[in-house]
């Protein structure tokens, strides 16, 4: 077996569906949406979530922490700027809570 075809095709997988629901989404949003894109929605949303930082090669884990650290330097910023005690700040973070 090839690990790295089980990669790159989960990856791509998952970015299929990942694409998909935005469309979907996108047409739920305008109430364009058809009774069978929106059972098909459903039915990809059920798949739970589609990202898995287990396919992340080596480097772009290094660039995910890399970018984790800039997140946080951000948040002592704006605390010490004249900010809020706790700054509201808005992430997206895959299921593992390790990747911003």
């Amino acid at each position: 077996p090839d690990p790295n075809g089980a990669r790159k095709s989960a990856t791509l997988k998952g970015a299929a569906a990942a694409g998909r629901i935005a469309v979907l989404e996108t047409l739920r949003a305008s109430r364009t949406i058809s009774k069978p894109q929106h059972a098909e929605l459903l039915g990809l949303l059920k798949g739970g979530d589609t990202y898995d930082s287990s396919t992340f090669t080596p480097e772009h884990l290094a660039f995910k922490a890399a970018h984790n650290e800039v997140l946080v330097a951000l948040t002592e910023y704006c605390r010490g700027g004249g900010g809020e005690a706790e700054p509201k700040i808005f992430v997206l973070d895959g299921a593992d809570g390790l990747s911003t």
